[in-house]
């Protein structure tokens, strides 16, 4: 997987308002592939990453030719590259919560 969001910057999107709104971009309709987080509390608080849900996260790996059946080892091998920062970590939408996968933002 490309640590470069370049390849795939028409495909991010600003931080959706609610859950359903990232369901429905980045699962449901698939028009982007993650969104802009910044958290505002904890060891994270400024620091500036990619969410991806689960679905998205598979077809970036797909792009660069994984296939599904070798996801679980791709998103592992992501994480020990350090190139996923946080697996499964929970993002805070208005009032709901979802789990996403972290990417270091190396936009910035």
């Amino acid at each position: 997987m490309s640590s470069d969001p370049s390849r795939f910057a028409d495909e991010i999107i600003p931080k959706p308002l609610t859950c359903e709104e990232a369901t429905l971009f980045l699962d449901e309709n698939k028009s982007a592939l993650a969104f802009r987080y910044i958290p505002t509390k904890g060891n994270d608080k400024g620091k500036q990453f990619l969410i991806f849900f689960n679905a998205s996260l598979l077809r970036l790996f797909q792009r660069d030719g994984l296939k599904e059946e070798w996801y679980e080892l791709g998103k592992k091998q992501a994480a020990e590259m350090v190139l996923i920062v946080k697996l499964s970590k929970p993002v805070k939408l208005g009032s709901q919560t979802f789990s996403g996968f972290w990417i270091a933002d190396r936009k910035f």
